[in-house]
């Protein structure tokens, strides 16, 4: 058994690091934007202006999908585990309330992953 192991290791050390998920303009997310996930439409609002410590709505409109998700982090920093899953509302409506931890540094530049069925992009968005 442990002859198997071995090669499995190596194989697995050998594997590129991922490639980041492509940038999308969004300049301010409590307003509103539209851009693409792979091949679909998607509308993405915040529903205020966010603040670290302070729950906000995240709602994201795309036809036909399964799944929707949202991660966020800072380049460089680890901001712990920040991933929220949104829940189906109806009409390709998805809607999750989220909420950001402080940064010690007092950093806010953030990134929010939107995954639609396992296509990513990376939204850049700043805190007040």
């Amino acid at each position: 058994m442990r002859r198997w192991l071995a090669p499995l290791v190596l194989l697995a050390a050998c594997s590129g690091p991922d490639q980041p998920p492509p940038s999308v303009t969004c300049a301010d997310p409590a307003a509103g934007c539209r851009f693409k996930v792979g091949e679909r439409e998607v509308s993405l609002r915040f529903g205020q202006p966010i603040t670290a410590m302070a729950p906000f709505d995240v709602a994201v409109k795309v036809a036909q999908a399964r799944e929707v998700k949202a991660s966020f982090a800072m380049r460089g920093m680890d901001m712990g585990s920040n991933q929220y899953r949104l829940l189906a509302a109806n009409d390709g409506n998805w809607a999750a309330k989220v909420m950001l931890p402080v940064c010690v540094q007092g950093r806010r530049d953030w990134l929010m992953t939107l995954s639609v069925d396992g296509e990513a992009v990376t939204v850049p968005f700043s805190s007040h």
